[in-house]
């Protein structure tokens, strides 16, 4: 739909996901866009604003999927300062707060970037403009490069080993075997002896943090180290599959927009879990199953009315005789 801009995050994520399989989609979809961006720049109309700030927005995440390059923004937001005035302001300003943050904070493009964006500030000083169009500016400008707040909060001072675990699973770990064994030596050298540390609950806690927060592969890696200590701490792959599960009934019976990444992280943990060894296709077939049948649950009297003709129906079987036909669940 035209007016729906929400959905502009979702056909970018749709596109990159593409890309992947199919090269021939994101660089005519990136090129027509471009094209219809720089169309719609040459008429200059008020009713042409609305199909700018969509164009401009579809650009900006869709560089942010790292489908278009970031050569496209910068060209397209540059058309804008060359002429700017009216609603080439608001085109601007839409540009960067769809992926202006993103372009400043890359590394490859934070020269660029901050060059456009002095280039905004002294044009916004040497130009009469009115309140709107700067409280725009600001707006965007804030956006893309908050100022620094001078009270900052004090970072938390970790005990030394729950310093090591957060480094060991959530900066060092990676899909590799070296690093898997490594990752495993080092959990089996703990003090486990001593019932005080708890060196269970620290590596559960941050093998789970390490999915949510981490890179995306270190799930697999923790999965891997699991299976690498599981007749060394049989301990570990137990608490790990009791607190995936534990998480995946929680996400079912208090469902949430904002845990929806959570749970899909900790879904893909269960299968890479199975994948290794860790769980028998059984469990995972159980939570397959519990997911499909949410909120789809058999009547308790439909359901004991199945089990009796299905018993009535084996003794039929046994004795050679034909059961009643009955409404089977």
């Amino acid at each position: 739909p035209r007016v729906r801009l929400d959905l502009l995050p979702y056909y970018s994520r749709l596109a990159a996901i593409m890309d992947r399989v199919f090269s021939d989609i994101s660089v005519p979809l990136v090129q027509e866009l471009e094209a219809q961006f720089h169309g719609q720049t040459r008429w200059k109309k008020q009713q042409n604003l609305e199909g700018r700030l969509k164009t401009a927005r579809f650009l900006g995440e869709l560089t942010k999927f790292r489908v278009a390059p970031p050569i496209v923004v910068m060209r397209s937001l540059r058309r804008c300062l060359d002429d700017f005035t009216g609603y080439n302001i608001d085109v601007a300003c839409c540009l960067l707060e769809s992926c202006g943050r993103y372009l400043y904070r890359s590394p490859h493009t934070r020269s660029r970037m901050s060059s456009l964006l002095d280039t905004m500030m002294r044009i916004k000083k040497a130009k009469n403009l009115d309140e709107r169009a700067i409280s725009l500016i600001n707006s965007a400008m804030y956006l893309v490069n908050p100022p620094r707040t001078t009270a900052r909060k004090e970072a938390k001072v970790l005990p030394p080993m729950e310093a090591y675990l957060k480094d060991l699973f959530m900066v060092r770990l990676s899909p590799e075997s070296k690093m898997v064994s490594l990752a495993s030596k080092q959990v089996q050298r703990l003090p486990w002896s001593d019932p005080a540390q708890e060196c269970g609950q620290l590596v559960i806690k941050y093998m789970l943090k390490a999915c949510r927060k981490g890179r995306y592969k270190a799930v697999g890696a923790v999965a891997a180290v699991a299976e690498k200590l599981k007749r060394a701490k049989p301990e570990i792959s137990v608490r790990l599959t009791d607190a995936v599960l534990e998480e995946l009934q929680w996400a079912l019976e208090h469902p949430n927009v904002r845990d929806q990444q959570r749970t899909i992280v900790y879904a893909r943990l269960l299968g890479e879990m199975l994948r290794v060894g860790l769980i028998p296709a059984s469990l995972a077939f159980e939570e397959l199953y519990k997911f499909i049948d949410l909120g789809h649950e058999i009547p308790l009297a439909l359901r004991e009315s199945s089990e009796n003709y299905s018993a009535e129906a084996e003794d039929a079987a046994a004795s050679g005789s034909m059961p009643k036909p009955k409404f089977m669940a």
